[in-house]
């Protein structure tokens, strides 16, 4: 990756950049290619001139951290199955002479990494979506009355009953977030192994 430098104020206005005069940005160089400026520290897509990688640090760095429910992860799997099936494609396109050799064996290794990451991902939306299944919404029942009778001893009880039921679900509930959030948490650790 090439180095970023910062400069603190710009002495002249790149309006392409939105950069003004005085302001602070970044800029770097690729050792085949020009001089690419931001006002924002760059992201490791910008910083990569492969397309392969510039599509993984994408979903690594944007999607795969926003992950929140399993849809979220689904739509990380269907990201990547994208980038798997294009180098699979590449991969194809090449004369089989080529496919034999580093370029075909780099291609390969990288389709085998976003399989890897694609079926770590999948374990994580399904037990994710198990977990989502147990959720449901119970409310504190209202105590009906002030002092219990005779006639009202029945009503009590069953209100006892319910609150009861209504506190293990909030203990069960806490436990199930928790399991909710370790599971997201795993997901968001998952990351590309390969070349």
């Amino acid at each position: 990756m090439p180095r970023v430098h910062v400069v603190k104020s710009a002495r002249k206005p790149q309006p392409h950049a939105g950069i003004e005069v005085g302001d602070s940005y970044y800029w770097w160089k690729f050792r085949f290619g020009g001089k690419h400026v931001s006002k924002t520290r760059p992201s490791r897509s910008q910083l990569t001139q492969s397309d392969f990688f510039s599509q993984m640090y994408a979903i690594e760095d944007d999607t795969i951290q926003n992950i929140e429910t399993a849809e979220d992860i689904r739509n990380v799997i269907d990201e990547l199955e994208t980038l798997r099936d294009e180098t699979q494609e590449k991969f194809d396109n090449m004369p089989d002479s080529l496919q034999y050799g580093s370029t075909g064996e780099l291609l390969e290794s990288r389709v085998e990494g976003c399989e890897e990451m694609i079926n770590e991902l999948d374990n994580c939306a399904m037990e994710l979506e198990d977990k989502e299944g147990e959720m449901h919404e119970l409310t504190r029942p209202e105590e009906p009355g002030e002092e219990p009778d005779d006639d009202d001893s029945d009503e009590w009880s069953a209100w006892e009953r319910a609150t009861e039921e209504f506190e293990e679900y909030e203990r069960e509930k806490d436990e199930l977030e928790s399991d909710l959030q370790s599971i997201v948490d795993e997901a968001r650790n998952v990351s590309y192994q390969g070349e």
